[in-house]
């Protein structure tokens, strides 16, 4: 069986992250994709070769070749070449080739459901006397998302830090954040939401928080000019300074508490979830929860109680930490009641979400009982993720009801958009990769938006960054919370759109936009167009963008 060779040059390229949320489009030239690892035979490659549709060849992570220069398939019975010269250069630095009219190579791995690729397929779909069709990923106005928040920590661990916290009778140095500058941190962020229409999510890393964040809050006016005059006057376009976007009539002076938004890391403080899980274990009937807040009591009541002393029985070591006041080797990970515990335990305990399972339920229980909008997991642990989501697990007794309790989840993984239990999971990559002997924290984190899809800001409350927010609200972003985006994310995940005898239709029309590709848009004003709100026109390349189109739109009336 014969074999193709396409003699051409490769750059090999990594594909784009995976995203669940695949782009809405629609063609009336079918479209396919094929990866040429998955070409085996002659007859095969012949079939796409000759049908009518249009097909794109890519190589992929399973593709293998003789030498950097020729593409071979996996059949090493005889090789047939086929020169580069026969190939007709499309867009030669980005390694796309025609190879037929409607049959192109790109020698780059892809992905299908990427903007610039979904762009070209567009162009080229109406370059063929077809029409083409996507919702796009971003509301009208924007051109990228970045989810935003802030993490109101009132103690963080920090090996420098001028506190120490009791953790079953050792101790952890931490920065202890004072109440006021705390508050006005929070105010002074609300306000900022305000003035740029812009959501935020509140994290808390402990119930302690929580009240603070629903706190609703007067905009201070000294802070608003502050932050008036901050965004008007830092730019500097042509010698002369601008304020396009603001005027003082157009500002709300009290925060909107609508728009509040809070992720629960967690109802105990980090502290004791990462290091001394049981702690609290009888409360509230054994007298031990907290009625109120003290970080300034007796070393005997240690941290974030009133009473009598907590039961911090277990505490897991991190390899490095501080030795305090005993000469212990540290010859495992756990202690119990300050003594090493044996090896056969502390395997055991290292899976610390099946062996403490009630007290991990427990706590988010207890977070999700103050009715907050989503939970923030720190470990993408299986066993974790089944004890929130309620699964079944032969390990585990205990496990959690979220059902509607919230409306999301965010979990550290791969960039990636889901559902599970009818309750949206948003994955973000390294948001927690902070820690201090073992306690996770949230210093400041960006994941750089790419195209449409989701970029992150989070910042703990005292390292937020204002001008980063102007600079991206100036770049036109779309700056919203997570539960902003895990909304908008399900109605774009339910929509659709379809082309059909020259009408283009969606399920839903609000606050989206439309980016269609057809021959026959050759002006922005002619009477098929004019009636619509565009965004973007582009004649050369048989290209409009449309907000908020109609459920039907014509493309021939």
């Amino acid at each position: 069986m014969k074999k193709y060779v396409f003699i051409v040059g490769i750059i090999f390229l990594l594909v784009n992250g995976c995203n669940a949320m695949n782009y809405k489009w629609s063609s009336t030239i079918p479209i396919e994709y094929i990866p040429l690892s998955s070409i085996t035979s002659e007859k095969q490659f012949d079939y796409y070769l000759n049908n009518e549709n249009i097909v794109i060849f890519y190589t992929d992570k399973n593709y293998l070749s003789s030498n950097d220069n020729i593409f071979m398939g996996n059949d090493d019975e005889k090789i047939i070449a086929m020169p580069k010269k026969i190939l007709m250069p499309i867009d030669a630095e980005k390694g796309i080739y025609g190879i037929k009219p409607k049959k192109i190579l790109m020698t780059n791995p892809i992905n299908p459901d990427d903007k610039d690729i979904l762009d070209f397929v567009g162009n080229y779909v109406s370059e063929n006397n077809g029409s083409f069709a996507y919702i796009n990923k971003v509301p009208p106005k924007y051109e990228q998302v970045v989810i935003n928040g802030v993490a109101v920590q009132k103690v963080v661990p920090d090996e420098n830090g001028e506190y120490a916290i009791s953790v079953a009778k050792r101790k952890i140095k931490v920065d202890m954040i004072d109440d006021k500058l705390l508050t006005k941190k929070i105010n002074s962020i609300k306000s900022l939401s305000e003035l740029l229409n812009i959501n935020i999510t509140y994290i808390s890393t402990g119930s302690e928080n929580i009240k603070d964040i629903k706190k609703e809050n007067i905009v201070d006016n000294n802070e608003l000019n502050d932050l008036l005059n901050n965004y008007w006057f830092k730019k500097w376009y042509n010698n002369q300074y601008t304020h396009i976007q603001y005027t003082p009539s157009d500002v709300k002076t009290k925060y909107n508490a609508k728009n509040l938004d809070i992720l629960a890391m967690s109802h105990y403080p980090m502290i004791y979830v990462d290091k001394a899980p049981e702690t609290f274990e009888n409360d509230p009937t054994g007298g031990y929860y907290p009625e109120t807040i003290s970080y300034e009591g007796p070393n005997n009541t240690g941290y974030w109680q009133k009473g009598a002393e907590s039961e911090n029985n277990y505490y897991h070591y991190e390899k490095g930490e501080p030795n305090w006041n005993d000469n212990d080797e540290y010859n495992s990970n756990w202690y119990y009641e300050g003594s090493s515990v044996s090896p056969a335990n502390d395997t055991e305990m290292n899976n610390r979400y099946e062996y403490f399972n009630y007290w991990f339920v427990k706590n988010y229980a207890y977070a999700l009982s103050e009715n907050v909008d989503g939970l923030l997991l720190y470990s993408n642990d299986k066993t974790l993720y089944n004890m929130v989501f309620g699964k079944e697990n032969k390990n585990m007794f205990w496990k959690l009801n979220i059902g509607d309790r919230v409306d999301y989840v965010v979990i550290p993984g791969h960039k990636e958009i889901s559902k599970e239990n009818n309750i949206t999971i948003i994955k973000v990559p390294g948001l927690l990769n902070n820690e201090v002997y073992g306690v996770h924290y949230i210093k400041e984190y960006y994941l750089e938006p790419h195209n449409e899809e989701f970029g992150v800001y989070v910042a703990d409350s005292i390292y937020y960054d204002k001008n980063k927010i102007y600079a991206l609200k100036d770049n036109y972003t779309w700056i919203c919370s997570f539960k902003n985006y895990a909304d908008w994310s399900n109605k774009y995940t339910t929509n659709n759109i379809v082309i059909k005898k020259g009408n283009i239709t969606t399920k839903y029309n609000e606050n989206i936009k439309i980016t269609i590709y057809n021959k026959n848009i050759k002006d922005i004003n002619n009477k098929l167009f004019s009636k619509y709100s565009i965004e973007e026109y582009n004649n050369d390349l048989n290209k409009i963008v449309i907000e908020n189109p109609p459920k039907r739109l014509g493309l021939n009336n």
